[in-house]
C-alpha cells in the first residue's frame, strides 16, 4: 500500500521567490489498479508523481510505501527504492538513444545486478507487442513504439509500482488507446499511477481518478472496485550497479556529439601537455646527473679529476687547495685510488718547452707541453690504478715517471736538452729512458731542477677523437670545439701529471717551501660504471658547504658550465610553466565535461531515476574523460619526445655535445600520466558531484 499523509512541496524560483506546488495532500493507493491523476498545467500533478517516485523530496509530510517512510530514506536507500520498487514511464519517453531496444530494456535488470537473458527480454517485448523489434535502434522507432519499449523497460524488473507521466501526450488517439489498454492489463498485478490530460482514455480505463487543482486534491472518483489485490513483497535487494560496458558505450557516444569541439580540445590539451612534458623534463635536470652521463657517453675513458673552489663573494668562486686529510678521507670512503697533485700555486703550469724541439710551423693543439703538477706513486698505488709501466717507477728523488701522452709529444717533435745542446730522435720508449727533463725551481723561475726519466706510465689516454687538432692553427683556437674540450687533458688530469717518489715530492716541498698548503687537485682512474661514478659525485656534493665546493671535472666540464647556467634558468621557468599549463589543461577538460554533462543532463536523470548511483554517473563521464585523457597522453608523449629531440639536437649543435641534455624518461612519462589522470579525475568529479547532489527530477527537467 502507498499512503501520502499531509504532503506539501515548496519550490524556490530563480528570483528567490517561494512557490507552493502541493498543499497538504493526503492520498491512499492500493497494491494494484490503474490510478489516473488529472489537473491543469501547474496544478501539481507531475510534482506529486515525482514525490511518489522518489525523484524529488517533500517539504513536509510523509510518504509511506509498504509501511516504510520514503521521506526518511538516505540517498542509497532512495536509489534502491527507485531501482527495485518502481518502474518509470516518462513524458518524453527518455530511452537511451545510443543503446538499442534490447540494451535499453536489459539496463533495468543490469542496474539490479541481474543477468538480462534474451528470453526475458523477448517475453516483455511480447507483452507490449514489440517482439519483432529487439535489435532495432531507438531512432528507428515511432513515438508509440518508443512508449511501448519504455513500458517494457519498466515491467521487466517486476516492480510493485509503475508511474507514468503523460505516457500518451505526443501520441495519436489510436496509439493512446493501445497504451492505456496495455497499462490497464498491467494494473491487474501492479499499482499503476498515471498523470495525463487524456480524459477520454482515463475515464475508460482508470480504476480511480484523482483531480488536482492549485496543488490540492479537488476530488477523487473511484470508477471500479478492485478485487483480489496483490500483496506486495519486498524484492531481494542487491547493490545498484551500472555495467562498465554500458557506461563506456554511453560515454563513447558523448564524444560524437561535437567532433569539432572535441578535436579543438584534444589539440589544445595535447599542446599544453607537450609543453608540460618538456617542463617536467627540464625540472628533473641535475648537474651531477649530467656530469655522470657525460662521462658515461665518453665510455668512461676520461680521467677523473677533482678540484676545490672557495667562495670569495656572492658570484665569484676561486680555485683553492685540497687538504691531505680530504684526500685520505676520499680514499677511505670510496672505491679506487685518488692522488693529490702538487703544483707551485701560480697562474701557469710547469713548462717543458725547453726540452722539446718544436717546429713552430707545425705547431699542434694535441701535444702536451707542460705538466699539471706532480704526484707521489709507488708499487701499491700503481697496482690499485691498474696501469702498466714501461721501465721503472721512481725510487730516487731526482727520478720522474712520465705518461705515455707526454712521451708521444717527444716522439712527434724530438728531444732537445739545451744546456748540453743535445738533440735526439725519439721513436721507441727505450729512447726516452734516462733522458733529462727540467722543471723550474719555483713559479716563473729561470733556475731549473733536473729529473731523469725512469719510465713511462700508460694512463690509457684516448686522443683518437681529437686527431684534427694535429693540424690546429693558432687563429682558430677559440673556434675549434675539440680544442676547447681537449684542453682538459693538458691541465689537471692524470695524463698530464709527472710521478715522483715520496723523497722526490719532499724535495719539491723543500724547494718551493709550500709543504702543508695542500694539493692543487686530485686525479684518479674513472670508475667504469655509473653507480660508482654517482657515488663519487654525491660524496663530493655532501663534502662541500656554503663556502667550499668540491667538483668532479672532465673533458665535458667546459660546456657543462655553460649548459648548467642555461638549464638552471629553464628549470625554474619549467616549474612555473608546468603549474600554469597543468591548470590550463585542467580547465579545458573541466569546461568540456561541464558542456558534455549539460548536453547529457536528461540521460543522467533517467539513469538516476532507474536507480543509478553517483558513482555510476561518474563511470559514464569517467570513460569519456579518460578516453580523452589517454588520447591526450599518447599525443603528448609523442609530441614531447619529438620536441625534446629537436631541443637536444639544437643544444648539441650549439655546444658541440655528444649526448642528450634533456631526457624524457619513464619518470617523466609517469608524472605526465599522473598529472593528466588527476586533471581528468577532478575535472569529472567536481561537476558530477554537483549534479549528483540534485534530485533526479532537476536533471531530467520534466516540465510541471
Amino acid at each position: 500500500m502507498l499512503e501520502l499523509k499531509h504532503v506539501s512541496k515548496w519550490y524556490e524560483t530563480k528570483k528567490k521567490k517561494q512557490v507552493q506546488a502541493l498543499k497538504d495532500v493526503s492520498l491512499t493507493f492500493g497494491n494494484t489498479g490503474l490510478y489516473v491523476i488529472f489537473g491543469k498545467s501547474g496544478s501539481g500533478k507531475s510534482t506529486l508523481l515525482n514525490l511518489i517516485a522518489g525523484l524529488d523530496g517533500v517539504t513536509s509530510g510523509r510518504i509511506l510505501f509498504n509501511e516504510e517512510d520514503v521521506t526518511k530514506f538516505k540517498a542509497n536507500e532512495l536509489n534502491q527504492y527507485r531501482n527495485f520498487q518502481i518502474g518509470f514511464i516518462f513524458q518524453e519517453l527518455n530511452l537511451i538513444s545510443n543503446l538499442n531496444v534490447k540494451e535499453n530494456i536489459a539496463l533495468s535488470l543490469k542496474m539490479q545486478g541481474k543477468k538480462a537473458s534474451d528470453e526475458d527480454i523477448l517475453q516483455v517485448l511480447t507483452t507490449v507487442g514489440m517482439e519483432a523489434f529487439m535489435d532495432r535502434g531507438i531512432n528507428e522507432l515511432s513515438g508509440g513504439q518508443k512508449q511501448r519499449i519504455a513500458i517494457a523497460r519498466a515491467i521487466i524488473k517486476n516492480p510493485n509500482m509503475i508511474v507514468a507521466d503523460e505516457p500518451t501526450g505526443s501520441l495519436d488517439l489510436e496509439t493512446s488507446e493501445q497504451i492505456f489498454s496495455l497499462l490497464k492489463k498491467l494494473s491487474e498485478k501492479h499499482l499503476i499511477i498515471v498523470v495525463t490530460h487524456n480524459e477520454e482514455c482515463a475515464k475508460k480505463y482508470a480504476d480511480h481518478l484523482i483531480y488536482l487543482k492549485e496543488g490540492s486534491v479537488e476530488k477523487e472518483e473511484r470508477i471500479s472496485l478492485l478485487e483480489n489485490p496483490t500483496v506486495w513483497s519486498n524484492p531481494s535487494v542487491r547493490k545498484n550497479y551500472l555495467p562498465f560496458f554500458t557506461a563506456f558505450k554511453i560515454g563513447l557516444s558523448n564524444l560524437k556529439i561535437n567532433i569539432v569541439r572535441l578535436c579543438i580540445l584534444i589539440f589544445l590539451s595535447a599542446l599544453s601537455f607537450i609543453c608540460l612534458g618538456v617542463s617536467i623534463t627540464a625540472f628533473q635536470y641535475h648537474k651531477d646527473d649530467l656530469i655522470a652521463r657525460a662521462i658515461a657517453a665518453n665510455d668512461y675513458v676520461d680521467p677523473l679529476t677533482i678540484i676545490s673552489t672557495y667562495k670569495r663573494s656572492e658570484s665569484v668562486w676561486q680555485q683553492t687547495t685540497i687538504s691531505p686529510s680530504f684526500v685520505n678521507d676520499l680514499n677511505q670512503h670510496l672505491e679506487g685510488i685518488y692522488l693529490g697533485v702538487f703544483q707551485d700555486i701560480g697562474q701557469s703550469n710547469v713548462n717543458f718547452m725547453s726540452d722539446i724541439e718544436i717546429d713552430y710551423s707545425n705547431y699542434d693543439a694535441l701535444s702536451l707541453y707542460s705538466l699539471s703538477g706532480v704526484a707521489v706513486i709507488d708499487s701499491t698505488i700503481l697496482e690499485k690504478l691498474g696501469y702498466h709501466v714501461y721501465g721503472n717507477i721512481p725510487t730516487q728523488e731526482n727520478e720522474i715517471l712520465i705518461t705515455n701522452y707526454f712521451y708521444e709529444t717527444f716522439v712527434r717533435y724530438g728531444y732537445a736538452y739545451h744546456p748540453d745542446n743535445m738533440q735526439a730522435t725519439i721513436s721507441e720508449k727505450e729512447d726516452m729512458i734516462g733522458k733529462i727533463i727540467q722543471i723550474p725551481k719555483y713559479r716563473h723561475s729561470d733556475i731549473m731542477v733536473e729529473y731523469k726519466v725512469c719510465g713511462m706510465i700508460d694512463t690509457k689516454v684516448d686522443t683518437s677523437k681529437y686527431q684534427e687538432l694535429l693540424t690546429y692553427q693558432d687563429d682558430q683556437a677559440e673556434l675549434n670545439s675539440d680544442k676547447r674540450l681537449f684542453q682538459y687533458y693538458q691541465s689537471n688530469s692524470i695524463h698530464s701529471v709527472g710521478y715522483l717518489s715520496q723523497s722526490g715530492m719532499d724535495l719539491i716541498y723543500k724547494i718551493s717551501d709550500e709543504k702543508g698548503q695542500g694539493y692543487n687537485c686530485m686525479v684518479g682512474q674513472m670508475p667504469t660504471d655509473q653507480k660508482k661514478l654517482t657515488s663519487i659525485v654525491n660524496y663530493l656534493e655532501k663534502a662541500g658547504d656554503d663556502r667550499t665546493q668540491y667538483q668532479l671535472i672532465n673533458t665535458t666540464d667546459a660546456w657543462i658550465k655553460d649548459v648548467d647556467t642555461l638549464m638552471q634558468t629553464y628549470k625554474m621557468i619549467g616549474g612555473i610553466a608546468g603549474l600554469v599549463l597543468m591548470v590550463f589543461s585542467g580547465l579545458l577538460l573541466f569546461n568540456y565535461i561541464n558542456l558534455s554533462i549539460s548536453h547529457k543532463q536528461k540521460e543522467m536523470g533517467i539513469l538516476r531515476a532507474l536507480g543509478a548511483r553517483g558513482i555510476d554517473i561518474f563511470k559514464i563521464f569517467g570513460c569519456e574523460g579518460f578516453l580523452i585523457g589517454i588520447i591526450n597522453f599518447i599525443l603528448s608523449v609523442i609530441g614531447t619526445n619529438m620536441l625534446v629531440f629537436f631541443i637536444n639536437a639544437g643544444m648539441k649543435k650549439e655546444y658541440f655535445l655528444n649526448m642528450d641534455v634533456y631526457r624524457f624518461n619513464f619518470l617523466s612519462g609517469f608524472l605526465l600520466f599522473l598529472i593528466g589522470f588527476l586533471s581528468c579525475f577532478f575535472s569529472i568529479f567536481i561537476p558530477i558531484l554537483k549534479v549528483s547532489k540534485k534530485p533526479p527530477i532537476q536533471t531530467i527537467r520534466i516540465e510541471q
